[in-house]
């Protein structure tokens, strides 16, 4: 029962620390550093591959959702695709975790994230900390990688406190001079948020006649430029291709 409870716990922390990290906000996406720690003191295999599995849930929550409308279908195919993806994540992570000494798990979860950096399982490489270094190290290049590269590695070891503190202080140093980014001049964002009563409705011809007004109006306010995800551009061309009814 004890270990059962333990395994849930880091379970349940590991999530947290997916959807928090991944919850859209840039500054909040240190917080995914926590996540080799976990998974170096987990205290089985089991409990490890759990942990990941529930970290790259929560921090690719939004996937499901966005296969669904990009390729207009049910949430079967997006939901398959979703825990085929966050299984390659696991198998990774569970075959290169260990118990041996704290050099060769740093160097294991090094292996790791290089893993799920390239081809092939990089292509579903996700929610990788290690992407946390351009907000930790802004304009750092290489070197803030390499930095934060070596962090990680040392948050697997019994002195993770000491890269924690650095990495609580260079988020500090980060966060003072943060400013959020900036669309290019002359252009403008447009809320296109449509509420789907249906699989596949955000595919109708009216939300499309909805989109491109949008834009026209925006473009006549401001002379802005735009971009159209590539399915609304072809599913526009479709729609002015047919007929059009009179009146």
């Amino acid at each position: 029962m004890r270990d059962c409870l333990i395994g849930l716990g880091f379970a349940a922390t590991g999530a947290g620390v997916g959807a928090v990290a991944w919850c859209g906000v840039p500054l909040a996406l240190p917080v995914a550093v926590l996540f080799p720690t976990l998974w170096a003191f987990a205290p089985g295999r089991f409990t490890a591959s759990l942990t990941a599995l529930s970290y790259f849930l929560a921090a690719s929550r939004d996937l499901p959702v966005g296969v669904s409308i990009f390729y207009a279908t049910d949430m079967g195919v997006p939901l398959g695709f979703w825990l085929v993806a966050s299984s390659l994540f696991v198998l990774v992570h569970t075959v290169l975790w260990s118990q041996k000494s704290a050099w060769q798990r740093s160097m294991r979860y090094a292996i790791a994230w290089i893993l799920m950096s390239l081809p092939p399982f990089g292509i579903t490489g996700w929610a990788s900390p290690v992407t946390a270094a351009g907000i930790l190290l802004p304009g750092w290049g290489w070197w803030g990688l390499a930095a934060t590269a070596i962090g990680l590695s040392m948050m697997t070891t019994r002195i993770w406190l000491i890269p924690a503190i650095l990495f609580c202080t260079a988020f500090a140093l980060s966060a003072l001079t943060w400013t959020p980014p900036k669309a290019p001049e002359g252009w403008t964002g447009i809320d296109t948020d449509f509420h789907h009563g249906r699989s596949a409705e955000h595919s109708g011809y009216e939300q499309h006649r909805a989109t491109i007004a949008l834009v026209r109006d925006a473009a006549a306010a401001a002379g802005a430029a735009g971009v159209h995800r590539r399915n609304q551009r072809e599913d526009q061309h479709d729609a002015a291709a047919r007929p059009q009814p009179e009146g």
